[in-house]
């Protein structure tokens, strides 16, 4: 479906998508002592860049074994599901009950101020006729 629709779609994904970016790049410094950062950020990028690049491949071999271009999507469904298993696991592992109100560190309060801040002009952009 294309229309305003699909570009409100596309605006939300591009919206959850810079905000994960923005969420892994600060975490490890948020959660780990000031020594071992640069460690963590280390870890941190050569597991998602090394995921990335071999999701990338493994969406591609299944696409051209298949000859169906949607089967390039099972891949990253397998991951999202893998993920929120993961994440159940470690909540139900630590006896953490799934809550809807969230303490924020200030620090992540702030970057999500701001990211909402300079979000609004292009949400804004999005949303009138051109």
């Amino acid at each position: 479906m294309v229309g305003p629709a699909s570009d409100r779609l596309g605006g939300i994904a591009r919206l959850s998508t810079a905000a994960a970016l923005i969420v892994g790049l600060t975490l490890p410094a948020l959660l780990c002592p000031p020594e071992d950062v640069a460690r963590t950020s280390a870890g941190t990028f050569t597991l998602s860049y090394g995921g990335a690049v071999a999701i990338a491949v493994v969406s591609g071999a299944a696409w051209d074994v298949s000859g169906v271009p949607a089967t390039a999507f099972v891949p990253l469904a397998v991951c999202g599901l893998a993920l929120v298993a993961i994440a159940l696991r470690m909540r139900a592992k630590k006896g953490i009950t799934l809550s809807l109100r969230v303490r924020w560190p200030t620090s992540l309060r702030l970057v999500a101020a701001h990211c909402a801040s300079s979000i609004r002009p292009i949400i804004g952009a999005v949303g009138t006729p051109g």
